[in-house]
């Protein structure tokens, strides 16, 4: 397997979660690493993607989150549940209504991060 960049933001991004958080969504959570290191923290994780390979090897690899097989414009996300919401390199081709319905399933005092992407001129 290769190098996974993204795995470079992962302690940046678990500094920005905050302090007394319980729970967490990763969106567009792959094969669940991220999810993994937050679940490690003591937070109640799910972590969605709409991709049923990366699901299927993310609840192979355990380590405590709940993985669900959707894409997050039709996952049906609770108003003021979670805590944390991460987006790694996942929102870039959805229309910008998926972040006003991510920010509303933020509970009050919540924070949404969201690692984009550039495109590469080399």
């Amino acid at each position: 397997m290769g190098v996974n960049f993204n795995d470079h933001y992962h302690p940046l991004l678990l500094k920005q979660v905050p302090d007394g958080a319980r729970t967490a969504l990763e969106v567009g959570c792959g094969a669940g690493r991220f999810a993994r290191l937050l679940a490690r923290r003591g937070l109640e994780v799910e972590g969605v993607d709409a991709d049923a390979g990366v699901i299927a090897a993310a609840r192979a690899a355990g380590g405590g989150p709940r993985y669900r097989q959707v894409d997050v414009r039709e996952a049906r996300l609770a108003d003021g549940h979670y805590d944390f919401i991460s987006c790694v390199a996942s929102l870039h081709p959805m229309p910008f209504e998926t972040v006003l319905m991510l920010r509303r399933a933020l509970a009050p005092g919540g924070v949404l991060v969201v690692l984009g992407l550039y495109p590469s001129r080399r």
